[in-house]
């Protein structure tokens, strides 16, 4: 009875061990050959990567095992093997050379001091057969990690299907992705297939590893259980990580913005940190910490990279339709990437901030955009900030009042708003509006800034064109110089209408008048073209008597002058507020200039 109770309770714990590591359940080597393998482990327990590592082999009861090679130095002289640790990717590879046929039986790998510790069974089979079986490789990953999957199945497969399957309980193989691009809507924006430089070969990705994802798979060409080539896969994922949990859902109203916080190991000095929108067959890199910036989203995506924490926000905003969908944060190094996805989805729903779209202004003048908030984000950070490259440093501002006060939300609009005294063709360019709560990055908005002569408001006519050659329906200008013939404008003054009253009287007095009047009426018709130039002493000008009468020429001494012009850019900032109000206390504009210091 003891040893029954001994015996499950030995299983119980090697059971429970199992879970701690993981390495290859069967293994088959050719005499005179040799085995390689790994053994891979969490690292959530800092002692696994800084503990010892063994392999071992029990004994005809199994009630030992004994250690045929250790990280400590220590080798049984029995055996011809290896053991290489590898903290840094979470493994420790054993190899056997010389095989034997007495070297076949059961062993185990693990971590500590005995093999009652973390340890992983493995049965080693040794065959003088010319055709060794192929096991099922052996695929590891943590949760919420990533797991890589590579097929090579020669040059005789370079076109035609490749697939990747998992065995389902009733013996069917599920299908996963395929290179006819059908993918398994669970694994939808985690899952990738591409192509490697060797002909047949394929690679498969799979991301955001969950718990249901362990099981057995199967890679393959062709058609499964009809006909082509099958590589077993045996995909097991470690319940402990040091992963950190991320939201990756993220809903957004049509015209608004997100913010994707991705999070990555800063003790890792990755070459490369990017962002991506997933297809099934590979994704589009969209910005990069290089500094790249698809053209097409210029303007409307930045990355902020904070290596301090390990944390890389991605803001993107003009968001459309088209921009729902999945994205990965992605980040490379020498040794492994990591990857995350996120799922954006694209509502009907109005953005909190709104702000002009575009703004347009000319050399000089000043420059007043507001970025209109709603009362939810009375208490949060406020921000403006100009887009360069990818990149956009915030001048910050607060709605907080130093004194303590409290800000009251009433039905009255909110502005941040952006003030420059004087534009510059430097400061032309995209300007964002945002909010942060405790240092996260919230909703964003954009405003293109346009600066250009053609902006000025009331700016004068362009200069008539002299003409060398003869021009017709053209009249002079006391006797020297030519102009164009100019139109009459919907809102000229209508021609004298004496005309109509002589031309009767004189038909009716004498058939005699009948000449002179028609050489009048012709002169009154001739003079009707030319209505608007308007005799000012001996000077005529191409202004409309009706326009002197136009409102928007009050107050001007002179409307064609130029250097008479009056701008209304700028002037909204005029507003009656109620001064020493609550109100008062939830405004703040900065003061921006091409340096991006505020004042």
């Amino acid at each position: 009875m003891s040893i029954f109770c001994a015996a499950v309770l030995l299983t119980v714990i090697h059971g429970a061990a199992t879970r701690g590591i993981v390495a290859p359940k069967q293994l088959t080597g050719l005499v005179d050959g040799a085995i390689k393998f790994k053994c891979h482990y969490s690292i959530a327990t800092i002692a696994n990567k800084y503990d010892r590592k063994f392999w071992c082999r029990f004994s005809a009861n199994e009630r030992e095992c004994n250690t045929v090679v250790s990280t400590t130095g220590y080798l049984n002289r029995k055996y011809n093997a290896s053991i290489i640790d590898s903290p840094e990717n979470n493994f420790f590879e054993v190899a056997m050379h010389g095989l034997k046929i007495e070297d076949a039986g059961k062993y185990s790998c693990g971590i500590g001091t005995s093999a009652r510790g973390l340890t992983a069974t493995v049965n080693v089979a040794v065959t003088d057969d010319s055709v060794v079986p192929v096991e099922a490789e052996l695929v590891f990953g943590q949760l919420r990690g990533q797991a890589s999957i590579v097929c090579t199945f020669g040059s005789q497969h370079a076109t035609g299907r490749k697939y990747l399957c998992k065995i389902d309980r009733v013996g069917g193989c599920r299908n996963i992705i395929d290179s006819l691009w059908e993918v398994d809507p669970a694994y939808m924006g985690r899952v990738m297939l591409s192509y490697l430089e060797a002909p047949g070969s394929v690679k498969v990705e799979l991301i955001n590893l969950e718990r249901g994802d362990s099981g057995h798979y199967v890679c393959g060409a062709g058609k499964y259980g009809e006909f082509g080539e099958t590589r077993d896969v045996d995909l097991r994922i470690s319940q402990e990580t040091t992963i950190p949990q991320v939201r990756n859902s993220l809903t957004a109203p049509e015209g608004g913005s997100i913010a994707a916080e991705c999070h990555y190991d800063p003790r890792v000095k990755y070459s490369l940190k990017y962002w991506c929108k997933w297809r099934d067959h590979g994704c589009r890199q969209l910005i990069t910490s290089e500094g790249f910036v698809q053209e097409d989203m210029e303007g409307r995506l930045a990355l902020i990279d904070n290596p301090s924490n390990g944390t890389m926000t991605i803001l993107m905003n003009q968001l459309t339709d088209d921009d729902g969908g999945w994205y990965w944060c992605a980040f490379a190094s020498e040794e492994s990437d990591q990857r995350f996805t996120v799922q954006v989805h694209i509502t009907r729903e109005q953005p909190g901030l709104s702000s002009s779209s575009i703004v347009s202004v000319a050399p000089g003048d000043p420059v007043s955009i507001p970025c209109l908030y709603p009362c939810k984000y009375n208490p949060h950070q406020k921000f403006w900030c100009k887009w360069n490259s990818g990149s956009c440093d915030p001048v910050t501002c607060t709605t907080e009042d130093q004194r303590g006060l409290s800000v009251s939300c009433d039905k009255g609009t909110r502005e941040f708003l952006l003030s420059m005294p004087s534009a510059s063709l430097h400061d032309e360019g995209w300007y964002w509006c945002g909010v942060k709560k405790a240092g996260r990055y919230g909703e964003t908005v954009a405003v293109h800034l346009k600066v250009s002569e053609e902006a000025r408001p009331n700016a004068a006519p362009p200069p008539l064109e002299k003409s060398d050659g003869p021009e017709e329906d053209d009249s002079s200008i006391g006797g020297s110089g030519r102009i164009h013939r100019i139109d009459t404008p919907s809102d000229a003054s209508p021609p004298d209408s004496k005309s109509s009253h002589v031309l009767p009287i004189v038909l009716s007095l004498c058939a005699v008048v009948l000449l002179a009047g028609a050489t009048y009426l012709l002169i009154r018709l001739k003079a009707k073209r030319n209505s608007d130039l308007v005799s000012v002493g001996s000077f005529r000008t191409n202004i409309s008597l009706s326009e002197l009468d136009n409102p928007r020429y009050a107050g001007k001494e002179n409307p064609t002058a130029v250097d008479a012009q009056e701008t209304e850019i700028g002037q909204e900032d005029q507003k009656n507020t109620k001064k020493g109000s609550k109100e008062d206390l939830a405004y703040m504009s900065c003061l921006i200039y091409s340096d991006n210091s505020s004042t």
